[in-house]
């Protein structure tokens, strides 16, 4: 796989392992093709992407229930965590850029009733993340869908 088709499938693989679910909204820290692709996959499972939702050093808003973020930062990840809204699911998928300390993880993630999961491309796809991968990455024109590495 190239490496937009595995950008794809990680994104996919986030739309699925979150649960999103149609009328939802998520909020995406941080940019990038990533983030760009983590949008499509959101939408197209009817999930709104509130812009604005949340940034690297504010707070998620209250009506946001998926929240995705994609900076790898420690300190993104930190602040996210404490100010994450109350029973969200956050995806943690940016590459950390050094180790994650500070976090009070009774106080945020069990008194918050968050739901947090890691996921990397260091994980192989799953073959039908890859197929709808590739289906979205078509349907969106990408010139990187033509099948290559398959």
């Amino acid at each position: 796989m190239n490496e937009t088709d595995t950008a794809a499938a990680l994104a996919v693989r986030a739309v699925r392992r979150l649960r999103a679910s149609r009328g939802e909204r998520a909020a995406i820290i941080g940019s990038g093709p990533l983030a760009e692709l983590l949008r499509a996959a959101l939408e197209e499972a009817g999930v709104e992407v509130v812009d604005g939702a949340a940034t690297p050093e504010g707070s998620p808003r209250d009506d946001v229930t998926l929240v995705l973020e994609t900076t790898g930062d420690p300190n993104v990840i930190t602040g996210l965590l404490e100010r994450a809204p109350r029973l969200a699911r956050v995806a943690l998928m940016g590459p950390t850029a050094g180790r994650v300390a500070d976090v009070d993880f009774y106080r945020t993630v069990h008194q918050g009733g968050l739901e947090v999961i890691g996921l990397s491309e260091t994980i192989p796809a799953a073959p039908e993340d890859v197929a709808l991968a590739r289906e979205l990455l078509r349907r969106r024109g990408d010139a990187d869908a033509s099948g290559a590495g398959r």
